[in-house]
């Protein structure tokens, strides 16, 4: 027996150093090799909308070859170049009808593509270019070709994004000027995950909804049009990953944790397993919930508990109903802002903080007043610098230095309410000053609206959130 654990102890000692030394694993089979990884992989990014997602990777990539240049007829490449055009357009129609979105700042952010694509100046430039000589396919190139090198030298993050819309839109009219279908319409995969460099919002709604499970991209932001209508179809999006197309092949498994942040490519088996238990976990909870959702929440005692929803989308209005919920405690107004090109104005701000009060049927909307600074910055602001932007100047301090922000957002929420009960919190207060700054800022803003015999609200509740996320009302 002592032999036997001598012999035991031998062979534990050998392996101990075998696994300790750098040559027990060929390095060869954990490096890339001509751009392919030979093992699981963690690759982590930016986070660009939760949930977790499991499926083979799709290769989103548009290459559409023109093979004539020179015209030989401008009349016909007009005529080419109009019916293309309607074509273009009337598929874009089907699809935003299609596409399970609903009302909300996502189908604006479509109805704005669906104007680009109609752009008078851009189809005049693609005109030109035909008159001169080239054919249609040839000018629609051309025209991207110089906006792309024109528009990449801007700094602006926002203009530099509305690039992916331009070259979504250009390679969609260049598919119906060559006669190409899209390669997201090819068959797929039951479950899918969609590999790109870049992508316009129109792109993502090209794939089957029920199918996508998650998107990964080389390049985004939290603004880029496309991660806002994966938000409203609740698909993980992952970006910033750097040469993830040249890292993963089409048909890969891949997991994306919208969670945390994480892809992971050719996973283990455990991983799988891992991952695809958590997701049956999830789907279990939601089911619990479900369940218990219409059951009030009463403490032991005979408490009774309000149950609210954080929102910052239309998107998010159905879950008042689904959970029976008993209003929304947060509303982020500042996410609407994100998505526009430009400041929006009291009439823009009003229909929309009208259209989430309608939607709430007479359900409490707690409306927090634009917070901004540190991680969430407007693309038209670029004055918004701040060496300590965590808890310095941000926030309710930025927007009372720009007392004309505050103003028409203040104007816009009291229309909105249309008589009916008005809640607004100021969001990061620091001292009490500030307070009394936003709410005599806001009493002005209602004595305006009594002046212009305009309808106030039926009862005004004001509150804060304090830096320690500690809310007031």
């Amino acid at each position: 027996m002592s032999e036997e654990i001598e012999t035991l102890e031998t062979i534990a000692m050998i392996l101990a150093e075998l696994l300790s030394s750098k040559d027990f694993i060929n390095q060869g089979a954990i490096h890339p090799e001509d751009g392919l990884w030979l093992r699981p992989n963690r690759m982590t990014g930016l986070r660009l909308s939760g949930g977790i997602g499991i499926g083979q990777a799709v290769l989103h990539h548009r290459q559409i070859h023109i093979s004539k240049l020179i015209a030989e007829d401008p009349e016909i490449e007009l005529v080419h170049l109009n019916t293309a055009l309607g074509l273009m357009h009337r598929s874009l129609d089907v699809m935003m009808k299609s596409s399970e979105l609903g009302d909300g700042e996502h189908l604006e952010i479509l109805e704005t593509y669906r104007m680009f694509a109609e752009d008078r100046g851009w189809i005049t430039k693609i005109t030109e270019h035909i008159h001169g000589g080239l054919t249609a396919e040839a000018s629609v190139k051309k025209v991207y070709d110089d906006t792309w090198v024109r528009m990449s030298q801007i700094t602006d993050p926002y203009l530099k994004e509305r690039l992916h819309d331009m070259r979504d839109i250009t390679d969609r009219l260049l598919q119906h000027l060559v006669g190409e279908t899209s390669s997201s319409t090819t068959e797929q995969p039951d479950n899918i995950i969609v590999i790109a460099r870049s992508m316009g919002p129109a792109e993502l709604l090209d794939y089957d909804r029920h199918k996508v499970q998650g998107l990964i991209l080389e390049e985004g932001t939290p603004t880029m049009h496309v991660a806002i209508i994966a938000r409203a179809l609740n698909i993980p999006v992952i970006a910033q990953i750097k040469d993830i197309t040249e890292k993963i092949d089409s048909l890969d498994n891949i997991i994306v944790d919208g969670e945390s942040g994480n892809i992971f490519i050719r996973p283990s088996e455990e991983l799988l397993g891992s991952f695809s238990t958590k997701l049956k976990e999830r789907e279990q909870r939601q089911a619990e919930y479900e369940a218990i959702k219409d059951k009030p929440s009463v403490t032991k005692d005979g408490i009774k508990i309000g149950l609210h929803l954080n929102a910052g989308l239309l998107h998010d209005l159905p879950l008042l109903k689904e959970t029976s919920a008993d209003g929304i405690g947060l509303y982020r107004t500042e996410i609407p802002f994100m998505s526009y090109p430009e400041m929006p104005d009291v009439n823009i701000q009003s229909n929309l903080y009208k259209k989430i009060i309608d939607e709430a049927e007479n359900k409490p909307v707690i409306f927090r007043t634009l917070d901004i600074g540190a991680d969430k910055m407007l693309p038209y602001c670029k004055d918004l610098v701040e060496d300590n932007p965590a808890i310095g100047w941000r926030s309710i301090r930025i927007t009372l230095d720009r007392k004309g922000v505050l103003r028409s957002q203040f104007r816009a929420l009291i229309r909105a309410a249309q008589g009916r009960e008005l809640y607004i919190m100021f969001p990061m207060i620091s001292e009490v000053a500030e307070f009394d700054a936003a709410k005599e800022t806001l009493l002005i803003e209602l004595q305006r609206e009594k002046d212009r015999n305009g309808i106030i609200p039926k009862k005004l509740h004001v509150g804060t959130i304090l830096p320690n996320n500690r809310m007031l009302m």
